[in-house]
């Protein structure tokens, strides 16, 4: 398998994604037997980690019951043993299973599930996050950070989803397969995330509590808003509005 096909350019890249190692993956793959063994008596699980709706938080919990976090196609290649709790981070789901990153006999067996949020919540936590880590200039108002999506000048959901604004992407676009059919058996909600944790925890057979982290600080999301940007997102987000039963202002 050549994983450079499934790379975007160098240029494009963060650091842990500029150099593929599958030399090095391959000579310990004795990880993935390894991994098989530890997963053993796990449920088969995937969280679908949607970026800026609790995943950090729900991933540190799932840890302590030795879940794989795999952000690599090489990692998942040399690493993944088709069975137990796995989450790929940003990673694209449909496009892993589509291209025999993960088995259909895993995808159907395993409980799949997701969480959601408020899109007009959602897209102030992203614009915040991306002025954080640098993606965009301190100075960008939020009013122009909307102006690109009016544009639609939002990158695609590819693999790895780290470079650009392609995080920005309906929520819907994550979770949808090749037949436009959602793929989670559950999808909680951000707004209710204790009770979605619980009732995840509950179907998962474990306990676990569920730490905050990767926070970022904001004033109320409303305050950002005026008419015309409560338009621009609830247009670009009209699928996930509907979808996610949320109401649009």
């Amino acid at each position: 398998m050549n994983f450079a096909n499934y790379l975007p350019p160098i240029s494009e890249r963060r650091g842990r994604f500029e150099k593929l190692r599958p030399a090095r993956y391959k000579m310990t793959s004795f990880l993935k037997h390894y991994n098989s063994l530890k997963q053993k008596k796990k449920p088969d699980a995937v969280f679908l980690w949607i970026p800026r709706t609790g995943g950090t938080s729900f991933f540190k919990a799932l840890e302590k019951y030795g879940c794989l976090k795999l952000r690599r196609l090489d990692q998942i290649h040399y690493h993944f043993p088709q069975t137990g709790l796995v989450t790929f981070s940003h990673c694209h789901y449909p496009t892993l299973l589509r291209d025999g990153f993960v088995s259909p006999g895993f995808n159907q067996r395993a409980f799949k599930f997701a969480v959601a949020r408020n899109p007009y919540d959602r897209i102030v936590s992203l614009y915040h996050y991306f002025v954080k880590l640098g993606d965009i200039h301190p100075k960008t108002s939020f009013r122009l950070f909307c102006q690109l999506l009016k544009e639609d000048a939002i990158d695609k959901l590819g693999l790895f989803n780290v470079n650009g604004m392609s995080q920005c992407q309906p929520q819907v676009n994550w979770l949808k397969d090749t037949h436009e059919k959602l793929i989670p058996d559950y999808i909680g909600r951000y707004e209710t995330l204790a009770v979605s944790f619980s009732e995840i925890m509950t179907s998962l057979g474990l306990r676990a509590e569920m730490p905050h982290v990767n926070q970022t600080e904001h004033k109320p999301y409303l305050e950002y808003y005026d008419r015309e940007l409560l338009d621009i997102v609830g247009d670009y987000y009209a699928e996930d509005f509907e979808c996610f039963n949320y109401e649009r202002l």
